[in-house]
């Protein structure tokens, strides 16, 4: 059937793809991968690959893995860009089993983001039983084929989550994660509400934070932003004689255990919490 499909019809593109780092990870040890997958809707064949295995560090992995490879894509006869998948699969391989166990599933749309120019979002991992998410960045290149084609679909805000202020506004469909994507229900409500009331009361105080000072060039948002992304809210490496020594600063003691709560870890971690 795709011989019958003129050649204008099935336009080559060049897909620029980074998976940088899985956040909200609510384990202490580990070694983590994901594996992604092209399923060309014009061929039999898939394109694959995936990232080594990286460990658990802070509740965060981080790969900077970089990959591009060429999609073939289907215009249909109503001239509208046929949706066109990758599928990504997160795997956890604990240090006590030799076998790795699935940790979440992920689906984008290629032709969501045809229109647009390289962007970093994070996605919510589906088919799992915990809050991580999986950092991306999307690029996309036509090289052929006719380019006066309809793009229907635009990125699904349930699902993406483009930093604090992103979390934030859409709370809503956040809290709707079991049945919009099939999250287990054992991570009640009342856990969710607490945790965006944490970064949300960490948000609204942060532009009293001492941070704020003539070596970091960061603003409230950004400071915020880049911790919730695993960094410490500094553009570079402070100048400590520029900071005023608080050393004993209730505030910052208060703010450290907001940072905590945003994690939710499992039972054998909140018991090595408490007797710590």
């Amino acid at each position: 059937m795709s011989a019958l499909v003129p050649e204008q019809r099935k336009p080559n593109f060049e897909v620029f793809l980074t998976i940088h780092d899985l956040f909200n990870v609510p384990l202490l040890t580990g070694m983590i991968s994901v594996k992604w997958k092209f399923n060309n809707s014009l061929t039999s064949r898939s394109i694959t690959g995936s990232t080594e295995y990286q460990p658990v560090l802070d509740n965060k992995v981080t790969w900077n893995y970089k990959t591009k490879f060429i999609a073939k894509m289907l215009i249909t006869k109503q001239n509208i860009l046929k949706d066109s998948f990758v599928y990504f699969t997160v795997r956890l391989h604990a240090h006590s089993s030799k076998i790795s166990t699935k940790m979440g599933t992920l689906r984008i749309n290629l032709t969501e983001y045809i229109r647009i120019s390289q962007d970093t979002r994070r996605y919510l991992l589906a088919e799992s039983k915990v809050n991580a998410t999986l950092r991306l960045s999307v690029q996309i290149q036509q090289l052929s084929g006719n380019a006066d084609f309809e793009v229907t679909k635009t990125l699904n805000k349930p699902l993406v989550f483009s930093g604090i202020t992103g979390l934030l506004t859409e709370g809503k469909e956040f809290r709707k994660r079991e049945e919009d994507v099939g999250v287990s229900s054992n991570i009640a409500a009342s856990e969710m509400e607490r945790m965006l009331s944490s970064i949300k009361t960490f948000t609204e105080q942060t532009k009293n934070y001492y941070m704020h000072s003539s070596s970091n060039d960061f603003n409230s948002d950004q400071i915020v932003d880049d911790i919730y992304a695993g960094g410490n809210g500094w553009s570079q490496k402070p100048n400590i004689s520029e900071i005023e020594d608080q050393p004993e600063d209730p505030f910052l003691d208060h703010i450290n255990r907001l940072r905590k709560s945003w994690v939710l870890p499992g039972d054998q971690a909140k018991e090595k919490l408490r007797k710590s």
